[in-house]
């Protein structure tokens, strides 16, 4: 599916009229830029490429194989793939068909994917592999876009002359709203079309405007980005899941495809600014335009990218609007003279639609008064699926004429200009102790304060008739923002009844796939996670963590025995908590054995632990269950924290453990050998495991590891029962004819390793690893993503040069901080990789689940070589995701799937 780029200089001039949009379906006016344009480039997902031709030619053979199924106007098709290029190629083929396509992003929770299926009773559900065994039961008829694309590709690639009109469907999104089960919301196409016609004379988009398709295509921004660029023959920039949820990767994104057009929640864009702010290099942002939507925009906190960008290019655009009314129903350009105000205004209504603020009678309000938003025109939704009282509730009609208004449980009032102010939701009035309070107001409140970027204010009834309010705050880095600050300026504005009883200070707020904030992952406030009795810090070790707790977690008081992470704490935070504990006390502590010991009262038992030659390998990540136990191998050192992560979706009643590597914990020399190491680790896990059957599974290196301890067991008559190997390769040379000494070769191991973890940014993630040692901490962004295969080789013999430093050092008995070990740890693996060759195996069946993208693989067969080595004992599995996000979500939970039902097969014999 990959196209080159191709010259578009010698195509007729891009033309565009507004008017040409009416009348028209979504797919029709896609196909006149396809016309216009086929040879410009429409799609980018990461270094795949898609024109405009191309694609019209792909999802046209999708929608004649689907209207050979039956779809035609109305149907309702599923969609549930990951964003990718397959994304926009279903949608789009779903809409040539004629159907209407229901988006089931696979990210979200599948009891809402369930349900959204089971509601809209779909006749056909395109999917992917990988996602088989995750959907629930239903009675749709299944397309795999990868598994039957060889099927899709033998039907027509031309234009179909299907029957669908503009008042047809073109998309039905479920929304949660407030309360109650999902609602599916039904859009026509006219809804779409009229949407960019009624706008173009604000923005004039055009063939040159880049946009991302940043948003989960469950989540109806997306409908804006996604037509934003088809429709105008512009190029759609599709962001990799774990792209849209690291600001620093998706900032890069944004400087190499010189996106012109970015579209986003305030909060997502609240941590993008963070990144902005600390960016310092040549490569420069091409935006013209910055468009907010989805949330109520706190306008004060955008000062400082109005001081670093000025406030004329990009422009900054606050666009109001409901799923319902069709993605947007206002535009409000932001200045800086804006910031000044505390308003959240919202502008006026797009043209073809009204906007009213009334009362409970349905009678408009006076200026400065408080009244619900109605939204009346031509982008209001047909209603709701299945919905007819609720679709009657909420599409009323109106007392001003014979249209329907709809009824969007917004607050607003008009100021004294007569734009209207966003105050929040209506469900967002609480009552407590008696006293109505308006959430939307103590948040303003927080929000004039200099010290604070974002601050979310909810009710929390944790204790069943105990309701009190909790301000989330999070503060501007380089201010010192404390409890007490917030607490006397909201005293200083607002009565008693309306101040939060708990405050709790965030680094980020935790975001949901649609960019919005996560208000269920909020963390509960200290005063309640310490309800049960505090346990005082009882000697001066303690004293000294929990002073580093303190700090780390904005916390005033912290019991010994209460976990980090129940306390608000995350991998970030960490990080941060590590770094400090080695300034203090002179020592590391891996992130591995932090996980393990995540109270102040464990981790003082590790730091005063003398370290020995003979520390336990063995990582506990569960201990409990009733059938045998489950060990996973390190990969290069590391694992433990993606194992922690992968157990939580593992059968419940497997004890799972892991297996550090030598040195990692300790200052012994780091083994080079496969073989050694496979012999140290049997050594371990009898010490757990005396007798088998045994199970061991590793990813990468860890696999390789894995199947050699497999080997030496089988050779003393022990048993065997499971050997998994995650995307592990059975011989490192990355060619087929590589006849390069060990050196060069782990040279092009580094360098593969080094291109594919850096540009996923554990650097700039802060992590504790390799790169934090071996980088220049000077280096700019652009410079830190942008290594040469020459640079990689020559900052290879820097490490190597680093290491016997170390090496030295350590002769004269100085201790080796935790960056150093885990440098030689990996700088042994590699060594040991260079030099195995593995056994023949026979008897015994070995899984391998692999990543369907890598590019150290690039040369091996579809087993990665085992197939040399095993027989008919192979079973491959694929998963559609690249080794760097297999362990993510949401590819971990396949993952998971993939590695129970194997184990569920053999438990049950």
């Amino acid at each position: 599916m990959t196209q080159s780029i191709q010259s578009i200089d010698n195509q007729k001039a891009w033309n565009f009229n507004p008017d040409s949009m009416q009348g028209k379906c979504l797919h029709q006016l896609f196909e006149k830029q396809v016309e216009q344009f086929p040879d410009a480039i429409a799609l980018v997902y990461e270094k795949q490429q898609m024109t405009y031709g191309e694609l019209n030619r792909q999802a046209n053979q999708l929608a004649h194989y689907l209207r050979s199924l039956g779809v035609g106007a109305e149907t309702l098709v599923g969609i549930c793939v990951e964003r990718s290029l397959y994304t926009v190629i279903g949608i789009l083929g779903i809409l040539k068909a004629g159907g209407a396509y229901v988006p089931l992003d696979p990210s979200y929770p599948k009891d809402r994917i369930a349900y959204s299926i089971a509601d809209s009773q779909l006749k056909v559900l395109l999917t992917s592999q990988q996602h088989l065994n995750d959907l629930p039961e239903h009675e749709a008829r299944v397309v795999c876009l990868d598994r039957d694309w060889q099927a899709i590709a033998s039907y027509s690639e031309a234009n179909l002359d299907s029957d669908v009109k503009p008042d047809n469907l073109a998309y039905v999104i479920y929304t949660s709203g407030t309360t109650g089960k999902p609602k599916g919301v039904l859009i026509e196409h006219y809804n779409v079309c009229r949407l960019f016609s009624a706008t173009h004379h604000w923005y004039n988009f055009d063939n040159t405007d880049v946009w991302t398709m940043f948003h989960s295509y469950a989540f109806d921004f997306s409908v804006w980005e996604l037509w934003g660029a088809l429709l105008y023959g512009g190029k759609l920039v599709v962001v990799p899941y774990l792209t849209s949820r690291s600001p620093d990767s998706f900032y890069q994104l944004l400087i190499d495809e010189q996106v012109t057009v970015l579209n986003q929640t305030p909060s997502a864009f609240a941590q993008l600014m963070r990144i902005d702010e600390q960016f310092s290099g040549d490569w420069q942002l091409n935006l013209r335009y910055v468009i907010f939507g989805g949330e109520a925009l706190a306008i004060p906190s955008l000062k400082p990218w109005f001081q670093r960008h000025g406030d004329c290019v990009p422009q900054l655009v606050n666009m109001y609007g409901i799923t319902e009314t069709t993605v947007h129903v206002t535009y409000r350009p932001i200045t800086i003279a804006d910031t000044e105000s505390q308003s959240s205004v919202i502008g006026c209504a797009i043209p073809d639609l009204e906007m009213y603020l009334l009362n409970e009678h349905l009678q408009p309000v006076s200026n400065g008064t408080l009244g619900e938003i109605y939204v009346a025109g031509e982008g209001l939704a047909r209603g709701y699926l299945n919905r007819p009282e609720l679709t009657e509730e909420r599409f009323i009609a109106s007392p001003f004429d014979n249209r329907k208004l709809y009824k969007t449980g917004d607050l607003g009032r008009y100021s004294d200009s007569g734009e209207i102010e966003y105050l929040g939701r209506i469900d967002s009035q609480v009552k407590i102790r008696g006293f109505r309070i308006e959430l939307g107001e103590i948040e303003a409140v927080l929000a004039q304060q200099p010290k604070v970027r974002q601050n979310v204010v909810i009710v929390r009834e944790d204790t069943p008739g105990n309701k009190r309010l909790v301000a989330y705050v999070v503060s501007k880095p380089e201010l010192n923002l404390t409890v007490k600050d917030l607490r006397t300026v909201l005293k200083q504005q607002l009565p008693d009844y309306m101040i939060p009883s708990s405050f709790v200070l965030l680094a980020e707020f935790p975001l949901t796939s649609n960019g919005k904030v996560d208000r269920r992952a909020l963390p509960l406030p200290e005063e309640l996670v310490l309800e049960q009795e505090i346990v005082a810090p009882r000697n001066e070790l303690e004293e000294k963590l929990a002073k580093i707790w303190q700090d780390v977690l904005k916390i005033d008081t912290i019991s010994v025995t209460s976990d980090f992470f129940d306390l608000g704490g995350h991998s970030l935070l960490a990080v941060s908590l590590l770094t400090e504990i080695e300034k203090t006390f002179k020592t590391s502590v891996t992130l591995e054995t932090f996980l393990s010991a995540s109270t102040i009262e464990d981790l003082a038992k590790v730091l005063s632990e003398t370290s020995s030659g003979s520390e336990s390998l063995i990582f506990n990540i569960r201990t409990t269950g009733s059938k045998p136990p489950l060990f996973l191998i390190n990969a290069l050192g590391t694992g433990m924290l993606a194992y922690k992560l992968l157990a939580k979706y593992l059968d419940p009643e497997i004890p799972i453990y892991g297996i550090r590597a030598i040195g990692m914990e300790d200052q012994r020399t780091p083994q080079n050998r496969i073989e050694q190491m496979a012999q140290t680790y049997i050594q371990e896990m009898l010490a757990v495991q005396p007798e088998g059957p045994y199970f061991i599974a590793g990813v990468c290196t860890g696999g390789t590891v894995a199947y050699e301890m497999t080997c030496i067991l089988r050779s003393r008559e022990l048993e065997v029962a499971f050997v998994g190997l995650i995307d592990s390769t059975a011989r490192p040379i990355l060619s087929d004819s590589d006849n390069r000494p060990a050196k060069e070769t782990q040279k092009s191991l580094f360098s593969t390793f080094f291109n594919r973890y850096v540009k996923h940014n554990f650097i700039l993630r802060g992590s504790n690893n390799l790169w934090a040692v071996i980088s220049d901490p000077q280096l700019k962004l652009k410079d830190k993503l942008s290594f040469t295969s020459d640079m990689v080789e020559q900052l290879y013999k820097q490490i190597k040069h680093k290491l016997e430093i170390v090496t030295y050092k350590s002769n004269k008995q100085q201790a080796l901080p935790y960056k150093i070990r885990r440098a030689r740890v990996f700088d042994a693996g590699i060594e040991a990789l260079t030099h195995y060759t593995p056994q023949a195996y026979e008897g015994g069946k070995v899984i391998l689940i692999r990543a369907n993208d890598n590019p150290a693989h690039v040369n091996h067969n579809y087993q990665l070589g085992w197939d040399e080595f095993l027989s008919d004992e192979l079973e491959v599995c694929e998963i559609q995701c690249d080794q760097t996000t297999l362990l993510f979500e949401p590819h971990i939970r396949t993952l998971a799937s993939k590695l129970n039902s194997s184990l569920a097969e053999i438990h049950n014999r």
